[in-house]
């Protein structure tokens, strides 16, 4: 591909013209907004969550056999997430809806032994991803941090498994303070047995191998209680006319809050959308690579 070559990026805030590179794709563009909670008690009931919070689903496909695509149906999960400044606390809820529920209890339980979530969180500066590994009564922390950091109640039946936890990152992440204003790389993914060998693996984001450093991780922005967001939406496509860009990978970062950044990634027709908070932004297109742009 020519590297002299043009792209533009166009979107409510304006066009940029943009020069070509090599790709080189650490993040798959899934963002989150965490908002401050309160009150929250971790039990496995999940009445006491806010009822205005997002629902975010999980159902990237990361690993399955082939047959897996018909079991992929009878897999449907969401999760909501939010934070605590004061007790420098993520707080995440996890609602499965499932044919069958497997679970290992025992002590040899690793993941894909049984139905299980992992969590991933990646801040910053840090060097290190972090690992949260839990499902039926089985809890686990890999990488850094204790398993004192890590707060965990499941509710199942024969259909249904609601995971919550409260992930405390004083130690799990060289004591990064949590508040508005600040992103974090995370994501999750939910192995499903149902007896076939191999386990379904789905994912918030798209991608596999997460528990790698930067390696398909999304975006947590983390914003104050009551603060505007709107969708920021756009398409790439090649100068003169010459097509759409498909992954296309879009780098934003707050022009208010420096530690707040996130991907965007465009879809099969060149159009990309992010919820983000009101405000400015600068603007990147990592690839094709090019110059960047201050937005509004």
């Amino acid at each position: 591909m020519d590297c002299r070559a043009v792209a533009r990026v166009s979107a409510c805030f304006g066009v940029l013209m943009l020069g070509l590179c090599s790709p080189g794709l650490a993040d798959n563009g899934a963002v989150a907004i965490a908002v401050p909670l309160q009150g929250i008690t971790i039990d496995g009931d999940l009445s006491d969550w806010p009822s205005g919070l997002t629902r975010y689903p999980i159902a990237e496909l990361t690993l399955a056999e082939a047959t897996d695509t018909i079991v992929v149906a009878d897999l449907q999960a969401y999760f909501l997430i939010g934070y605590s400044a004061a007790d420098n606390a993520l707080y995440l809820a996890v609602d499965v809806e499932d044919d069958s529920v497997v679970v290992d209890t025992s002590s040899a339980a690793v993941w894909g032994t049984a139905d299980m979530c992992r969590i991933i969180i990646d801040p910053p500066d840090t060097g290190f991803g972090v690992f949260f590994l839990f499902g039926g009564r089985h809890t686990g922390v890999a990488g850094q941090g204790s398993p004192g950091d890590l707060q965990v109640a499941v509710q199942q039946d024969r259909h249904r498994r609601r995971y919550e936890c409260r992930i405390v990152l004083n130690r799990a992440v060289n004591a990064v303070p949590l508040g508005s204003g600040q992103s974090l790389k995370f994501d999750l993914t939910l192995a499903d047995v149902d007896g076939t060998g191999m386990p379904l693996q789905v994912s918030w984001g798209p991608g596999s191998n997460k528990q790698e450093r930067d390696h398909g991780l999304g975006d947590l922005l983390l914003v104050a209680a009551g603060e505007v967001t709107g969708r920021l939406a756009g398409s790439v496509d090649w100068a003169a006319g010459a097509g759409s860009i498909f992954d296309a990978v879009i780098s934003l970062r707050s022009m208010e809050y420096p530690d707040l950044m996130c991907t965007a990634l465009t879809d099969r027709t060149g159009h990309f959308a992010v919820d983000l908070p009101a405000g400015g932004y600068h603007a990147e297109l990592q690839w094709p690579q090019g110059q960047s742009q201050q937005i509004t």
